[in-house]
């Protein structure tokens, strides 16, 4: 949905983009994100429209006509696939826009990991915290040039850290002296990436936010098996499969699932699977 920089009843603040979005009269009106991309839009309705489209791409979502809405329903929505809302009701609503960058960095000023996307809840959920903090910055929305910016900034915090807490995908528990979760999957995701070529050990451990020695003290503890270990496991597995494709040479398997050469090849998996490639590929 297009924000005028300009427009009044209109805050920004730490990548949100906050807006009142009041109509009294029944008169059509049409709100439109055209660029998918990926962030969020959240609406708290204060006044709820009584008759409304709501579509995500080209797929209507919710089609509601002359039914009474209750005052506080919130819809939370990815924009990955554009957003529209057809209005032909009076509604009053406060409007949020928010990249998935600013989770990142709200996240990151709490001293939490990175989050993953948010988990919405159905549209014309309530959410008592939601409706709060939405109804904290009207005052500041009625006059956004006088509105205090270190209370909007802390407000649109607050709202933030909610939204982890309540649809993020932070996962809780670690092994002790191991890796996070997160940190984890951020790992395991880097070296499947470099399956077919050299893990760079330093560069991993920089995007889990630690050392590379305490990373793969970390990483062994968490596993059961130094990062090497893991991607070789990785690189059998994948082996396997293609092994189990009819009349590709060992030589090119080899190459495919990032070994040096056959000879390596052979060695890594008759030491894991107990048999060389080709009698493991006759028994299949």
């Amino acid at each position: 949905m297009p924000v005028d920089s300009h427009a009044p009843h209109t805050l920004h603040s730490g990548g949100f983009t906050i807006r009142r979005l009041r109509q009294d009269s029944a008169a059509h009106a049409e709100f439109v994100q055209p660029e998918p991309d990926d962030g969020y839009t959240l609406m708290l309705k204060l006044r709820p429209a009584h008759s409304f489209a709501l579509y995500v791409g080209d797929e209507r979502q919710l089609h509601v006509r002359d039914t009474p809405g209750e005052p506080g329903s919130l819809c939370l929505l990815p924009r990955d696939a554009g957003i529209r809302l057809e209005l032909d009701a009076p509604f009053d609503m406060i409007h949020f826009a928010f990249p998935q960058r600013a989770l990142e960095q709200a996240a990151g000023e709490l001293g939490l990991p990175p989050p993953g996307r948010l988990r919405p809840p159905p549209p014309g959920s309530h959410d008592a915290a939601v409706t709060a903090l939405g109804s904290a910055l009207l005052p500041s929305l009625e006059r956004p040039a006088r509105a205090s910016v270190p209370f909007v900034a802390h407000t649109t915090m607050a709202l933030a850290a909610h939204l982890l807490h309540a649809y993020g995908s932070v996962a809780a528990g670690a092994v002790r002296g191991g890796l996070a979760p997160w940190q984890e999957q951020r790992a395991k995701e880097l070296l499947r990436a470099n399956l077919a070529g050299a893990p760079g050990i330093a560069a991993i451990a920089a995007a889990c936010r630690l050392s590379p020695g305490h990373f793969a003290t970390a990483f062994k503890r968490t596993t059961g098996c130094t990062p090497t270990a893991w991607l070789t496991g990785q690189r059998i597995d994948h082996a396997r499969a293609l092994l189990r494709q009819d009349g590709l040479p060992l030589a090119a398997i080899a190459a495919a699932s990032g070994f040096a050469d056959q000879a390596h090849f052979t060695r890594a998996f008759t030491r894991e699977v107990g048999m060389p490639p080709g009698a493991w590929r006759r028994l299949q």
